[in-house]
């Protein structure tokens, strides 16, 4: 109780339910909005390896709920092979390609994708047999689905 005491000027507060429950506490210890955004982006930065193209080439982070930085333009090849640990995956609207290999053997259960149009590289989502939600614009989601996604 209290969470909000003195927050005069807290102007919208939205707490997405794929939120890890410790990211939702940091909110919360935020003096504004501001403040909590920034201190998110930074923690999300921090489970990623993005070279200056914006190329992700490696994953660090505990899994769960990931949600990709905004600096992260393409998956880089094997990002997320082999991880038994993420729940879902939310690509932002500028991610425009994902590597070769980038989903092999993963446990992704439901992916989000926002971009109306990127490019899949060869074996992309080989084995990855546990995603069961693929959200994509129409058009990119029928692609996907003939490129044989589980």
């Amino acid at each position: 109780d209290g969470a909000f005491f003195g927050c005069a000027s807290l102007r919208a507060l939205s707490l997405p339910e794929c939120l890890p429950r410790e990211d939702c506490a940091r909110i919360l210890d935020a003096a504004t909005i501001e403040q909590a955004e920034l201190k998110l982006a930074a923690d999300r930065a921090l489970d990623f390896t993005v070279d200056g193209d914006g190329v992700a080439t490696a994953y660090h982070g505990k899994g769960g709920a990931v949600i990709l930085p905004g600096t992260v333009r393409v998956l880089g090849a094997r990002l997320f092979a082999e991880r038994k640990n993420i729940t879902s995956l939310r690509l932002p609207a500028g991610v425009t390609a994902i590597g070769d290999e980038a989903f092999f053997r993963a446990s992704v259960a439901r992916l989000e994708i926002l971009a109306s149009d990127l490019t899949v590289g060869e074996d992309a989502f080989l084995g990855c047999d546990g995603l069961t939600e693929l959200i994509a614009p129409r058009a990119l989601r029928r692609r996907l689905l003939a490129l044989h996604i589980p």
